[in-house]
């Protein structure tokens, strides 16, 4: 999964570009999540005195809806910024409308005012036409499918967001460095150390870095409490032959 973030001032185009690229990004046949960060007041998805809303009000801490061509789930307490995304894990691209403080690929919205000194914006946007700042491009609304090559193109993993300083930098010095072209991710000892090992009656399934640590992670995390755990290979097998 690639992961981008769209910041910018208010009213700078931020949802206006995010909808282009996502109908974009889907006519080419990818798939995409978004996520919009409020800043202000909390996000409700019902109103008040539909049957969700008493129940989030009843006190469910899940709460979700379901019809023949949607489904909704919402959450009534405050997830952890990380779990949150890791439930998008299927997305080929997740685009985030709002600052999360992720090691991420940032584009910024840019209007009359100067581009903050952030290592991670690699891409300029105006919705006002503006073609240069400071003798670089500004992709604008007329620019969709070629913005959507670059991304394509520049946008790097999702990375880990441990810190872990494995590859000598933390996760944001790592991704500057990307962006620059001066490391790849496969300097990242995280995404490039794979740690599981599947098959299905022999046949192996491959999993994405961030998937292979993830169900190291959930598999330990399971196993850890029990008597008799210790540190090494594990091999689990399951028979799931259907009904």
């Amino acid at each position: 999964m690639k992961v981008v973030e769209v910041v910018g001032l208010s009213n700078s185009g931020k949802t206006t570009l995010i909808e282009r690229l996502i109908k974009e990004l889907i006519e080419r046949g990818i798939k995409v999540g978004a996520i919009k960060k409020s800043f202000y007041h909390d996000v409700q998805y019902d109103k008040e005195g539909k049957d969700t809303f008493r129940m989030e009000c009843a006190g469910a801490l899940i709460t979700g809806a379901y019809s023949k061509n949607s489904a909704f789930l919402y959450y009534n307490y405050s997830e952890n910024h990380l779990n949150f995304i890791k439930k998008f894990i299927e997305m080929d691209y997740l685009l985030i409308e709002g600052d999360m403080n992720l090691s991420v690929p940032k584009i910024y919205c840019i209007g009359t005012e100067p581009v903050p000194e952030d290592p991670l914006i690699y891409a300029l946007f105006s919705i006002n036409e503006r073609e240069e700042y400071k003798n670089g491009r500004i992709f604008t609304l007329k620019d969709i499918s070629p913005f959507v090559d670059f991304i394509i193109e520049k946008t790097p993993p999702f990375l880990p967001q441990l810190d872990c300083n494995k590859c000598g930098f933390d996760c944001k010095t790592l991704l500057s460095r990307i962006l620059k072209g001066k490391s790849s991710e496969k300097d990242c000892k995280v995404l490039s150390g794979g740690k599981c090992n599947i098959t299905i009656e022999g046949i192996p399934i491959e999993l994405s870095p961030f998937l292979d640590e993830m169900l190291k992670n959930v598999v330990k995390g399971f196993l850890s409490p029990l008597k008799g755990y210790r540190r090494g290979k594990i091999n689990i097998e399951i028979e799931d032959y259907g009904d």
